[in-house]
């Protein structure tokens, strides 16, 4: 497989892929399992794990829809290594957690650092605005120095008070 030349692209390749993802409602909104019960509702079995136990499980649902999503990534100049480099894979990483994220009506932020925080994208929402995601990605640079995460999380928990999902993009 030939490397792609940017993050729309890679987007566009793997598109198929995120968009077949389960949708909400399905078993991977669970949380948790519990035995059936007569008069649960048939769509919320998990007939993989009937198959492979003999044993009726209902998926509980979770509470992580509508929760946001933050991307704190690494912009420090050890990302610059390799062909390609950590870095240009790491905002692939990105724009594609960022992609998942806003095409389920979720928001999404992402937070730029290395020994300081570089740039910062507030917490978008809508499909729509995967086009500004992408540019603020395209816009980072490595920068000079090192990674200082505990500093970037510091600022990240001062920052976002609210709850939601994170995750962190460094080497």
């Amino acid at each position: 497989m030939t490397q792609p030349s940017s993050h729309a692209e890679t987007l566009r390749r793997f598109r198929s892929l995120l968009l077949a993802a389960p949708r909400k409602g399905a078993i991977a909104d669970t949380l948790d399992y519990r035995d059936y019960v007569p008069g649960d509702d048939y769509r919320r079995i998990d007939w993989r794990f009937c198959a492979r136990h003999d044993d009726l499980r209902v998926g509980v649902p979770g509470d992580r829809d509508g929760l946001p999503v933050y991307v704190l990534l690494d912009c420090s100049a050890s990302m610059a290594i390799g062909d390609p480099s950590k870095f240009r894979l790491a905002r692939t990483i990105a724009a594609m957690t960022a992609y998942r994220a806003l095409a389920d009506s979720r928001r999404c932020g992402v937070s730029a650092f290395a020994e300081r925080t570089v740039a910062d994208l507030p917490a978008l929402c809508g499909l729509s605005r995967v086009g500004k995601v992408l540019r603020f990605l395209d816009a980072l640079l490595p920068e000079d120095g090192a990674t200082d995460l505990a500093r970037a999380v510091d600022i990240f928990v001062r920052r976002y008070r609210s709850h939601g999902t994170t995750v962190v993009i460094t080497d």
